[in-house]
């Protein structure tokens, strides 16, 4: 095996290992509720903390409405809206 097939094949293993910690997390299991008029921000912000420090993924929204203030996006974190599911900024 040439040097260059050797680091390609340790790249893609890394890039496995990476991709095999990657976590998606729903935003109702951190507390939100999609009812339109609960505050969210708090509760989206540690679904989005918590998918990135696993090493990423996507944050998943059923559906619903989901009332939030301003929120912190992070590398390789999706946010994942079901059918039915809508975001909804907060004018406070």
């Amino acid at each position: 095996m040439q040097w260059w097939q050797k680091i390609t094949l340790f790249a893609f293993v890394i890039c496995l290992g990476l991709s095999a910690e990657a976590k998606d997390i729903q935003v109702t299991a951190m507390g939100a509720k999609p009812d339109g008029s609960t505050l969210n921000t708090a509760f989206i912000q540690k679904a989005i903390d918590a998918c990135h420090d696993s090493g990423g993924g996507k944050v998943i929204f059923t559906p619903g409405t989901y009332l939030t203030g301003t929120i912190a996006f992070k590398d390789n974190v999706t946010l994942y809206l079901e059918k039915g599911a809508v975001i909804v900024g907060s004018t406070n």
